[in-house]
């Protein structure tokens, strides 16, 4: 295990090289930095520039005369050594690691609810740098003033400002999302989403908590819970953000940020359900109509009609609406984007399962050119030929007249190029034996050997 130091024993041993052998301060923490190191010592945490730890000790230090003042405090004075310390919080996290340890974060919490109204957004963007990257320090008094100033305040900047704070706090935290769960906080974003749908900024701050908060990033933890979260969400945002939809129609940024947030909670068959009462496939089409040329619009739509199709009912009434032809143009128009490719792979092999239908309107529209194009282009890329395979295989077995037009198109031949490299035995295998191909079954164990003991 690596040995720890402390931020005061790392700044003495600079101040002995800068005193007594006469060096500049840069070289006094290289060197120092060089003798801690050898002594195998982890020095992650520790502000190099002794400057830095000065000013952020020095600054805590002022907050904390002021604040905790019995006379009544100087908001300006506060202002000031808050605009000198988020500079300095924002260089690095050992910096937000050393502010922690001198008590900033509950002096920044008492300033929430202290100070003057004019002042709370400069407060939140301090916690905001403070947190970016060390969630841990977000305690039951924060948790409480996030949940309640979501509830009080007009403010949208100052809304979006704690949202921020919010987002940085659950980040790779599972408890911290799991507590805000607890608290409320999807009530808290219907609230939101309903009296400031006309601010556009706000909308896509709140798509993308919701997104953290169905996370399951924290390795911390064996498992965290993104179904449940998921589920507590999408029951009061879910039909709020559809409805945002059409009302977003042209504005591709946010758009892009609600197409994701769906996608993320739709997590049962209910929900995907609500997407499609709510006439959710015509603003899909719409969006992806309305922006051709846009990458990501696209691959989000993909993605969503992915997640939708498996709802048997709702897979037959994508095709039934026509977006065959359109998911086949959006994947031809963007085939150098790996990421979109792969999108619409998923999305074909979730369309075509077990529907015959389905399988006959894709190959129509042109899926077989497609995919085995896709395959051609993407020779290296694992992931996609895996997607490709399984789209082709999927259609293939519940509509097995599409056999000779990829036979046509060469892809018996390209199939066993791709074993020969040995990619994708299982895969490949499927679709030969699919298309009607010689296919060469291997059993890796037979249950041949010596005799069990009696």
């Amino acid at each position: 295990m690596a040995r720890v130091i402390t931020q005061e024993t790392f700044d003495e041993v600079v101040k002995e090289n800068m005193e007594e052998f006469d060096m500049t301060e840069e070289e006094a923490v290289e060197e120092a930095k060089k003798q801690f190191e050898a002594q195998g010592v982890n020095l992650s945490n520790i502000v190099m520039a002794c400057s830095s730890a000065i000013i952020v000790t020095q600054c805590v230090s002022n907050i904390r005369k002021e604040i905790t003042s019995s006379d009544e405090h100087n908001d300006v004075t506060i202002s000031n050594e808050l605009t000198i310390l988020k500079a300095e919080l924002d260089k690095e996290i050992a910096v937000r690691v050393l502010a922690a340890k001198e008590g900033l974060y509950q002096l920044l919490i008492d300033c929430l609810n202290k100070m003057e109204p004019q002042y709370l957004i400069q407060v939140l963007e301090t916690l905001t740098s403070l947190t970016n990257g060390y969630p841990d320090l977000l305690d039951k008094s924060g948790q409480d003033f996030m949940i309640a100033f979501l509830h009080t305040t007009t403010n949208v900047d100052l809304i979006i400002q704690n949202i921020k704070w919010m987002k940085n706090c659950v980040a790779k935290h599972e408890k911290n999302r799991a507590d805000l769960i607890d608290l409320g906080v999807q009530d808290r974003f219907r609230n939101i989403l309903s009296k400031f749908k006309d601010e556009p900024k706000l909308v896509v701050q709140v798509c993308q908590l919701v997104r953290r908060l169905v996370s399951d990033d924290d390795i911390r933890v064996a498992h965290g819970n993104p179904h449940e979260h998921a589920r507590a969400l999408a029951k009061e945002t879910l039909c709020l953000f559809v409805s945002l939809l059409d009302k977003y129609q042209s504005n591709a940024i946010v758009l892009n940020d609600i197409l994701q947030v769906i996608c993320a909670l739709i997590v049962r068959d209910e929900f995907c359900i609500k997407v499609y009462n709510q006439n959710g496939l015509r603003f899909i089409m719409d969006a992806m109509i309305a922006f051709l040329d846009d990458e990501k619009i696209n691959r989000q739509c993909l993605l969503l009609l992915k997640g939708l199709a498996g709802n048997d009912q709702i897979k037959e009434a994508i095709i039934a609406e026509g977006f065959a032809p359109q998911i086949i143009f959006a994947m031809s128009k963007h085939k150098s984007s790996a990421n979109l490719i792969s999108a619409g792979c998923v999305c074909i092999s979730a369309l075509a399962l077990r529907s015959p239908n389905n399988s006959q309107a894709l190959i129509e529209a042109g899926a077989a050119e497609l995919l085995v194009s896709v395959l051609n282009i993407y020779k290296d890329n694992h992931v996609i030929l895996n997607n490709a395979c399984m789209a082709i295989r999927n259609q293939l077995s519940r509509y097995p007249n599409a056999k000779d037009e990829y036979l046509q198109l060469g892809l018996e031949e390209l199939l066993n190029e791709l074993q020969t490299k040995g990619k994708l035995e299982y895969e490949t295998k499927a679709v030969l034996r699919e298309l009607g191909c010689d296919v060469k079954l291997e059993e890796p164990w037979k249950g041949e050997g010596r005799q069990l003991a009696q």
